[in-house]
């Protein structure tokens, strides 16, 4: 995580002309980036945007939206009970 943690804080802090236009779009990014998982695709680390960010990306008032965001809510609590069945079943 080295190197994309160090990607991460070049890009917040790229410029020395940072306005707050950027300032918070580095902040949205290093959010996303830590709620990401790496799938390994023939030898290539890919970041996937977790379950938290698409949800987030889905705040929008589109009716398209709306129906996304609630798939990705049901799937994530249908996720955190199968998480917890799986806590309480073990030893």
């Amino acid at each position: 995580m080295g190197v994309r943690s160090s990607l991460i804080d070049a890009y917040a802090t790229a410029s020395s002309d940072v306005n707050s236009t950027r300032v918070m779009g580095a902040r949205k990014f290093r959010e996303a980036a830590s709620d990401s998982e790496i799938l390994e695709l023939d030898g290539v680390g890919i970041p996937i945007a977790g379950i938290d960010t698409l949800i987030r990306t889905k705040l929008t008032v589109r009716p398209d939206d709306a129906a996304d965001r609630q798939y990705l809510e049901r799937l994530r609590a249908d996720s955190d009970a199968e998480f917890e069945s799986l806590s309480l079943s073990s030893p």
